[in-house]
């Protein structure tokens, strides 16, 4: 009886103690697979390299850690670094990405106004040029029509 409550009250330790480190582990891997995702993502490569290396190495001290199966709390702690560390690459690229959309739509915005200028100077002259041909229309109209007048008068029979 002794054995038996022995055996059981170890084997409720060792489920206990299975269920503790549970957590931690598939936090760890949890975060691994969050690394490798934000790895495999172009824009944090091109964002955010900076905090991207520090978020693996911080994933590396934390698999360290794992591997030399250090104390739990260190663990925990190592893990939480690494996941606070993917969180902000995630968050410094999404700020740069947005900046850089900013400046794209700037220049679009800026090529459009260009474009608009552009078009109302090409309109400006070509309204110039209108002004000009019916200028000249006009002075040849009158310069016809002197012509005429000339040539009635000395085509008009004369009188003494």
């Amino acid at each position: 009886m002794k054995t038996l409550c022995l055996n059981l009250s170890l084997m409720a330790v060792a489920v206990l103690a299975a269920c503790t480190t549970v957590p931690s582990t598939t936090a760890l891997e949890q975060t691994r697979q969050d690394y490798h995702a934000l790895q495999a993502s172009p824009m944090a490569a091109s964002y955010a390299p900076l905090e991207l290396k520090q978020a693996g190495d911080a994933l590396q001290l934390a698999n360290a850690s794992a591997a030399q199966n250090d104390s739990q709390d260190k663990l925990d702690q190592l893990t939480y670094v690494a996941k606070q560390k993917i969180a902000l690459t995630r968050e410094v690229t999404r700020q740069k990405s947005a900046e850089a959309e900013g400046a794209q739509a700037g220049q679009v915005r800026d090529q459009l106004r260009l474009e608009q200028r552009t078009a109302e100077a090409d309109r400006a002259n070509m309204n110039t040029r209108i002004a000009e041909v019916e200028t000249a229309d006009a002075k040849r109209a009158a310069q016809l029509a002197r012509e005429q007048a000339l040539s009635a008068r000395l085509s008009a029979p004369v009188e003494f």
